[in-house]
Order: C-alpha cells, then sequence, then structure tokens
C-alpha cells in the first residue's frame, strides 16, 4: 500500500511538473474570454488550447467563477481544449432577477447544455467542483453521448450532500421568502468572508465586490 501510494504521488508531481513545463516552453497560453448568447442570456465563458485536442468543460462551484481555473487552465493548456464557463448569476455572465429566471440546478443544467450546443462542443470530460456536481451530473444525463470521462473535486452527486446549510436556503426559497433567503446568504457571502480571498487575488475585487453592494 506504502509503494502505492508513493508511485501515486510521485505521478502526481511528474505530471505538475511535465505541465509547467510545457506552459513554460509554449509562453502564454492563449487565453481567450468570450460571450455567447444561450436562452436569452449572455454566457461568459473563457477557452485554451487547441480545439483539435480533448476537450474538457470545467464547472466552477459557489460562490465563485470560471476564474478559479485559471492557474489550472494555463497548466493544461499545451494538452488539452478547455472550456469553463460563469454560469448565469455568477461572474461575468447574465445576472437575471430571481422573478425572471428560477435558480435552480434543473435550470442551470439546462442552460449549461444549451452552452454546449450553442458553442458546438460534441465530445468532452467534466471537471466538477462543488456546485459544478449537481449541475455537470445533470448535464452529462441530458447528454449521455457526449461525456468522456468524469474529473470530480469536493463535489456532490445528490442535494442532500450539500449540508443543512443548503436545505435551508432551499426551504426558504421554496416558502418564497426573498429576505429570508437574503439574510442567509448574507451570513454566507460577505465583506469579511471575502477578506482573504481578494487578498490572495485582487483579481475578484471586481468579480466579487459589486455583488454585494
Amino acid at each position: 500500500m506504502k509503494k502505492k501510494f508513493i508511485l501515486l504521488v510521485c505521478a502526481f508531481l511528474g505530471f505538475r511538473n511535465g505541465a509547467t513545463a510545457a506552459r513554460s516552453v509554449t509562453g502564454i497560453y492563449n487565453l481567450k474570454f468570450k460571450t455567447v448568447k444561450v436562452d436569452g442570456l449572455t454566457i461568459f465563458y473563457r477557452e485554451a488550447g487547441d480545439p483539435d485536442k480533448p476537450t474538457i468543460l470545467l464547472l466552477h462551484g459557489f460562490p465563485s467563477t470560471s476564474y478559479m481555473y485559471d492557474a489550472l487552465m494555463s497548466d493544461l493548456a499545451a494538452t488539452y481544449h478547455l472550456i469553463a464557463p460563469d454560469y448565469p448569476g455568477f461572474g461575468n455572465s447574465s445576472q437575471p432577477e430571481p422573478r425572471a429566471f428560477t435558480y435552480s440546478f434543473d435550470h442551470l443544467a439546462v442552460v449549461m447544455g444549451d452552452f454546449i450546443e450553442t458553442i458546438g462542443l460534441k465530445k468532452f470530460s467534466l471537471y466538477m467542483q462543488d456546485y459544478g456536481g449537481p449541475v455537470g451530473f445533470r448535464v452529462a444525463s441530458a447528454h449521455p453521448g457526449k461525456k468522456s470521462a468524469f474529473i470530480i473535486q469536493n463535489a456532490n452527486a445528490y442535494t442532500a450532500g450539500l449540508g443543512d446549510g443548503f436545505s435551508n436556503i432551499m426551504t426558504t426559497q421554496q416558502a418564497g421568502d426573498q429576505k429570508g433567503v437574503a439574510d442567509i446568504l448574507g451570513q454566507i457571502i460577505h465583506w469579511t468572508a471575502l477578506k482573504c480571498s481578494i487578498r490572495k487575488a485582487p483579481q475578484t475585487w471586481r468579480i466579487s465586490h459589486p455583488k454585494l453592494t
């Protein structure tokens, strides 16, 4: 068992070194920032790498955006074609009012599925983190012929796995208590909680702070 663990660590380190070396040889990895109209919404996404290489669709968590994959895309772009969208209501995508848009995993998955069709992805691996799991598994179920692999990072296959905090939000939302939802979210997403993130990555100021004011 110990030997297998050591081999796994070595393989991981070798992958990281190889990816970084490839990036340093190729220089800038040609990250593109794009938008596309999907279901009447503007969906922002990042794209990097050669479209002729295997595609990875990266679905972000909460409260986050495609920016969370910036460094990973830099490492992998020499070997893969990478697409990382912002969901509606997140990052640089459209921010429709809750009365005009149902913010549910089912609806986000529909929009992401239509996004996939709009940009013409035929086959891809799904990289899912946190909220990316409930969204991504729904996308995979609706488009079974398009997925080639799952890459799962701290994501849930079932709503129950999101814990009591999420259950409270959903119960309050279903009761139509928008103020209650705002109060709960205000305890989770607030200026103090973002200070550490902004110190580490000042770019998040532009993404996060305007949504809190």
